[in-house]
């Protein structure tokens, strides 16, 4: 599969992810309450950790308060946050795409099943609605985010380069 086939099919995911999850984002997250609380206190000078009881690991910070620097609190976190996991997602299909080994089957099968998973686990999907999310659930949390980086690092360790 040349470079240009490649490009094309992680452009038709990506579109396919537009039109299924997109619509939804900024829409209500339990999750997004909470982040958007940790990023209104932090950025106001609280500090986590000692001020302010942070629960996640130090490198979450910085996917957590971007989207409190580029958004009102409330629900333009929710959006800011939601087009920020988004952007993870589609670095995620681009990483499929592009540096997934073999031929044309093989890369039009990871993208399949990733975006069967992403939608599925959403609101999008036919799996019952959440009592919990209503953004889909990969947009509500930052787990797209290290799932981006263990990606990124197998799929250079199949490459038989440094997985650093």
């Amino acid at each position: 599969m040349n470079i240009n086939d490649r490009l094309m099919a992680a452009a038709i995911t990506a579109a396919v992810h537009l039109v299924a999850l997109g619509y939804l984002i900024g829409t209500f997250s339990s999750a997004l309450g909470g982040f958007d609380a940790y990023a209104d206190a932090i950025l106001d000078g609280a500090l986590p950790y000692s001020d302010r009881g942070y629960e996640y690991p130090p490198l979450s910070l910085p996917v957590v308060l971007l989207p409190g620097l580029l958004a009102d609190p409330g629900t333009g976190y929710n959006t800011a946050f939601g087009w920020e996991m988004f952007a993870f997602d589609l670095a995620i299909v681009l990483l499929l795409a592009l540096a997934l080994r073999g031929k044309g089957r093989r890369i039009w099968g990871a993208l399949a099943v990733y975006t069967l998973g992403v939608i599925l686990l959403s609101e999008a999907g036919p799996l019952p609605a959440s009592d919990v999310e209503v953004q889909p659930l990969a947009l509500a949390r930052f787990d797209l985010v290290p799932g981006f980086f263990v990606l990124a690092a197998a799929l250079a360790r199949e490459a038989s380069r440094s997985a650093t």
